[in-house]
């Protein structure tokens, strides 16, 4: 199972689709979301203009499921 990595201690690569973690500080609410880091921003997340966006960790997505397995 994938941890969390803070943005402190590295990002992912250019692309890379991964989970994110982040607050909204004026609100106080934290967020989960599917994105991507553009090598400048988060991809929808670009907080120009919106500087109560604060991404704190992120993770790779595991492997998508095989296809040929079967229900147990």
């Amino acid at each position: 199972m994938s941890e969390w990595i803070s943005v402190r201690e590295r990002l992912p690569e250019v692309g890379q689709e991964v989970l994110v973690y982040w607050r909204n500080t004026s609100q106080k609410a934290e967020h989960f979301e599917l994105t991507h880091y553009t090598g400048d921003h988060w991809y929808l997340l670009d907080n120009t203009g919106r500087p109560w966006i604060e991404v704190v960790a992120w993770m790779p997505l595991p492997e998508p499921p095989k296809e040929n397995q079967q229900h147990e």
